[in-house]
């Protein structure tokens, strides 16, 4: 194994630099976040909404797992090179990431030195066909990744390589090493006893709390989207979901819910590096209960560090009173998981339950993208209320608690 947080052979075909170099440059697959993000002085650049030409949407990329393994087997021989006897197994797909497009696989070979290898790759693929958020891009997780993986005790898998060319496999990818643990799902059949669940919560929001106390302005600054402060940025980012998903149409509560973050935004200038999916099942543990990989980085974004605390709280809140989970003991309530966060946070929350409702907006934006895209299967049968060319009023756990705060229906009507 690589001791996480160094370098690996070969790396540098992804510098840090990357974005700023690739700005200006068309790839094959072009996405407009590239140069929203980058600058030469690694600075966000400002941005207006993208024109119909510049919105990045579904491609039709043909692929099987089979031609990703031949294109990855010779990329990975010249990332590696000057080795010998390089194996690569057959990938196999994963059951999570809805919105990504993962393989596992592993490889083999000898070093320079004589030395034979062995290690455990995931393949993440930016989803071309398979759009979840707009502007999907593989590359920025591997440096987002890359940079926190070196600069911070956050637990991320090890990234060795990336590829921003879509020659190789019909998109841009990285590789990552697979980190053995257990997905930290309380009520999905884990024995954790509420002891236990209670060191594993304790973790994980201290694991959060040393995420938001990073520097942004230590190399960061990429992950920020436009805007004067941090709240300016994760609503832009909010508001290009927005507008993307919607194409028109009456979306009930969202609509109600988009107004409503922006007319009562709270007066602040934290910033912080959000993970932009922090929940408990996005986070791998070990048998001792620390955590072994924080995974999912694709929607990271510089914001108030409540941003995170909202979405945790929402997706805790959803995941048993929506999804039906059963709830363990051991599982905090709302004030307890406020309360842990701010214990290692080292101040007190501010304004949580306006960002529980951004990020009721943000995963009920998501929730509608998905069941476009039939993500849901037979469980999101049932959410759509109302579908027409100008309509879609969905009734999921996300937007049912939405409308229980903003005191209306799923349609977005007062209730009286």
């Amino acid at each position: 194994m690589i001791e996480h947080g160094r370098s690996a052979p070969g790396e540098q075909k992804a510098s840090r630099d990357h974005r700023a170099q690739t700005a200006s440059r068309q790839l094959p697959f072009h996405t407009p976040e590239r140069t929203r993000h980058a600058a030469a002085d690694g600075a966000p650049r400002s941005a207006s909404a993208p024109t119909a030409e510049e919105t990045h949407m579904p491609v039709d990329v043909q692929r099987t797992a089979s031609d990703v393994r031949d294109g990855v087997r010779i990329w990975l021989a010249e990332q590696l090179h000057p080795v010998t006897n390089l194996e690569v197994s057959e990938l196999s797909s994963t059951d999570g990431g809805l919105s990504s497009e993962m393989y596992f696989f592993s490889a083999s070979w000898r070093d320079a030195a004589g030395n034979d290898r062995d290690q455990e790759f995931v393949i993440r693929i930016r989803p071309d066909n398979h759009q979840v958020i707009p502007d999907p891009d593989a590359i920025f997780q591997y440096e987002l990744m890359k940079r926190i993986g070196e600069q911070s005790s956050v637990p991320v898998p090890r990234v060795w390589f990336a590829e921003p060319d879509a020659t190789t496999i019909g998109s841009p990818f990285f590789v990552m090493e697979r980190v053995p643990g257990t997905l930290f799902q309380p009520g999905s059949g884990t024995a954790w006893t509420p002891e236990q669940l209670a060191t594993l919560y304790d973790n994980g929001l201290a694991m959060l709390a040393d995420l938001h106390r990073i520097d942004p302005n230590d190399g960061f600054e990429f992950v920020g989207w436009p805007g004067e402060t941090a709240l300016d940025g994760v609503l832009a980012q909010a508001t290009r979901w927005y507008t993307w998903t919607k194409a028109g149409r009456d979306l009930g509560i969202l609509d109600v819910a988009f107004e409503w973050v922006k007319a009562n935004r709270p007066h602040t200038t934290d910033s912080s590096i959000c993970w932009g999916d922090a929940r408990p099942g996005n986070i791998l543990v070990n048998d001792d209960l620390s955590l072994a990989a924080v995974l999912d980085w694709e929607m990271a974004v510089l914001a108030p560090p409540e941003a995170d605390l909202g979405w945790w709280l929402l997706f805790e809140r959803a995941a048993y009173e929506g999804f039906g989970l059963p709830k363990p003991a051991g599982v905090p309530t709302r004030d307890e998981t406020i309360a842990i966060y701010e214990r290692h946070l080292g101040r007190s929350a501010r304004d949580v339950r306006y960002y529980e409702i951004l990020a009721g907006l943000r995963l009920g934006i998501i929730s509608v993208r998905l069941l476009d895209l039939n993500g849901y299967g037979d469980l999101g049968a049932p959410w759509t209320l109302e579908e027409t060319d100008d309509k879609k009023i969905v009734n999921c756990p996300f937007t049912r608690v939405l409308a229980e705060w903003l005191g209306c229906d799923v349609y977005g009507r007062p209730l009286a």
